[in-house]
This record gives structure tokens, C-alpha cells and sequence, in this order.
């Protein structure tokens, strides 16, 4: 079986159906999430020095630390799961640690395809995906606010 790939940032790739969680690095629970991650040698760092602006959490327990914003990671891990799906027309699901068991796939959101045995006969271009959200770094940028003049300032 294939692994779906998809870049963490700085030439760093996860394996797309470990992936359990992204989250927002900037509340407590998260920053201890990563503490206790690092305690128990648990902590993969793929910032390059750079700082940490979301945390990616694996059914392996592994905490994965990286420079890119949540919601360019999240549209890059869409973009890899679209692509799988295409390939083979079934959706990647996570394995599970936790109720499931080791090595048990878990059931893919409602309306999406069960991840099962290659399909044999099964349309190559049918996407129930929605298409990934662009990336945030390739919209324009807003314009500034004109400013008031300094006198009509309060």
C-alpha cells in the first residue's frame, strides 16, 4: 500500500493517514500536549529553528511541531487525501490507536467511500471531496485602511 505524503514545511513530508489532529499551538492545553511530547521523546520538530505556528498530532502518539499556519497545513493535507482518492478511488483513513485498536481503520466521514480492498470497476474522476481551499500565502492582499490625517485623529 502507497503512503500519502504531504509537506510539512522546509522539505519535511508525514504520512497523511497517521495524521489524527492539527491544532493552533498557542493554547495551554496544546503547549502541554507538546511538553509531555518532548518529555517522552515523542516530539518530531520540523520548524528548522523557525517558530512554531501549529502542532500535528499521529495516531502514534507522535507530537509534530511546524512553522506553517493550521490552515495551509490542513489545505495541503486535503490536497494529498484528494489526490489518493482519485488515484484509487477509496479515502485514506487514520489508523487508530485509541478505541478501534492498532491497525483497525476507522470509518471515513458520512458520504465518503469506505477505505476497503482496490475497487475494481470504480469511476477514476469522481471526487466526493470538495476541492482543497487555496492556499492563505496566494491570496492578495487586502489594502490598507486609508488613515485619518493626523489633526482629525483624537
Amino acid at each position: 500500500m502507497a503512503s500519502i505524503l504531504f509537506n510539512v514545511g522546509y522539505s519535511n513530508f508525514l504520512n497523511a493517514e497517521r495524521v489524527v489532529a492539527v491544532v493552533n499551538p498557542n493554547s495551554v492545553p496544546a503547549r502541554r500536549l507538546r511538553d509531555e511530547a518532548r518529555e517522552q521523546g515523542l516530539l518530531v520538530d520540523a520548524t528548522t529553528g523557525h517558530r512554531v505556528r501549529s502542532i500535528v498530532v499521529t495516531s502514534s502518539r507522535h507530537v509534530v511541531v511546524s512553522s506553517l499556519e493550521v490552515v495551509t497545513l490542513v489545505a495541503r493535507y486535503n490536497e494529498a487525501c484528494q489526490e489518493f482518492l482519485r488515484q484509487t478511488g477509496r479515502f485514506p483513513a487514520p489508523m487508530a490507536a485509541g478505541a478501534a485498536g492498532a491497525g483497525d481503520a476507522v470509518l471515513p466521514p458520512a458520504g465518503l467511500p469506505e477505505t476497503g480492498p482496490e475497487p475494481e470497476d470504480g469511476p477514476e474522476d469522481a471526487s466526493p471531496l470538495s476541492p482543497a481551499p487555496a492556499d492563505p500565502e496566494d491570496a492578495p492582499l487586502k489594502k490598507p485602511r486609508p488613515r485619518k490625517p493626523r489633526e482629525a485623529r483624537g
